[in-house]
Parts: structure tokens; sequence; C-alpha cells
């Protein structure tokens, strides 16, 4: 459900960002969400096409039956048609990508992301003023206060940050996608933040789309806090 969002949840919003030092850019304007749905489901045609970034990605997802569910996404909530996960079980197939990202081809890779972002209520940029790494944890701060208040106001919340979200400068670039497809990436995101308004001293934290839905069909395993930092963050004695 892509209805718009009302001035009083969007304030409300907006404020659950500041209040741990973020900033929220809602885009709510049609012409530029499509405009944003564009660049994002370029940017992942190019994470998957990128060895590296294919490979992190895969690593987080878990499929029912063949993977431990224990850490990791299952894929089950994602909530994909059938038909949309027979065609990602193909994209598991390291090899197709490889000759796609040879062939330079792969365009409807985006596809799943660009009709999403587009039938969401809008687009949520949660973002900090520098790039030290204190702003970037009230960065993080800002987005789980969000993304509570969201919830709160009956919204959903679906993450669709682009791969430039990781880099700060040219160099990150090239580490993230190579210094081939290095201005490929810079350039989507020198459009992407002219798209939504960003400054020139504005980092990204998170990129999500808001809408209304129903309850998710499956629920994400979650470890108790206490065996999670027991077993992987007691110091050693």
């Amino acid at each position: 459900d892509g209805s718009p969002i009302e001035p009083s949840a969007a304030a409300a919003l907006g404020a659950a960002a500041a209040a741990e030092g973020g900033r929220l850019h809602l885009v709510t304007d049609r012409a530029a969400i499509d405009a944003c749905a564009e660049l994002l489901a370029s940017s992942d045609r190019l994470r998957l096409l990128t060895p590296r970034l294919y490979r992190d990605m895969m690593h987080e997802l878990r499929w029912p039956g063949h993977d431990s569910l224990e850490f990791g996404i299952d894929v089950r909530t994602l909530e994909i048609e059938p038909a949309g996960l027979a065609t990602f079980a193909i994209m598991r197939r390291p090899e197709v990508m490889d000759q796609l990202a040879a062939w330079d081809l792969g365009r409807s890779l985006g596809e799943a992301t660009r009709g999403r972002v587009r039938s969401g209520s809008a687009l949520a940029v949660v973002t900090v003023e520098d790039a030290s790494p204190a702003a970037y944890v009230a960065g993080g701060q800002a987005v789980e206060r969000l993304w509570l208040e969201a919830t709160r106001l009956g919204l959903a919340v679906h993450p669709v940050s682009p791969a430039f979200l990781y880099a700060l400068n040219a160099w990150d670039h090239s580490g993230l996608v190579g210094e081939e497809k290095a201005p490929e990436l810079s350039d989507l995101s020198d459009r992407f933040r002219a798209a939504v308004g960003l400054g020139d001293g504005e980092h990204l934290c998170i990129v999500a789309r808001l809408f209304r839905a129903e309850a998710p069909s499956v629920r994400s395993l979650r470890h108790p806090l206490e065996e999670l930092f027991t077993k992987h963050f007691a110091p050693a004695r």
C-alpha cells in the first residue's frame, strides 16, 4: 500500500531521527521516487555483477532445507513471490553472474528493487553531518529510533541502501567495485544525492522505503542476547 504518509507522521519520523543527531530526508514526490528507483536498481545490478559484493550478499542469505537459519537472512522473509524466488535461485550461481558481467548484460537484475521502491509511500534517507566514527554511531541510533517510530505508526520499513552508501570518495568507489566500474558507481552516487537534495557535508546512513503492509508471513530468528554476547563477545580469560 503506497498511500501517502500524513504530515504528522512525517514530522514524527523526522523528529525521531533528529533526536539522535541524524537528519531525515523523506522523499514523497512520485517523480523523485521514480528517479531514485532507477538509480537504486542500477546500483543493485552493479552489486550483483561485482564478485566481492556479490559474495558478501549471497553469504548473508539462507535457504531453508539447505542452510542453517541461526544466522543470516532467511530468504522467505524477503516475501518474494514464487516466480521471483525461482529467478533468485538462478542468481545464486556465481558462474551465471560472471557471464552476465563479461557480456555487460543483466539489465533486469535491478527490476525487483525498481518496482518495490516505486510502490512505496516514501523513501527515507537518514544522514549525518560528518564521517567520523562517532557520527556514524549516532547515525545508527537515528536509524533505530526512526525504525521504531515507523513501526509505531504502522509503517513497514524495507532497507534498499545502494552500494555507494559505503563509499566516501573515489578511492572507496574503486575499493568496492574496482577501477573500471568506479566511475559508474560515483555517477550513481552523485545523481542520487542530487535527486534527494543532499548537501555536500551529509553522509548516508540508510536508504529505506516506507509503506503499509500486512504482517510478514515468516519472522526472522533472533538469538537471546545473553547467548549472543556470551558466545561471540565475551573477553578471553
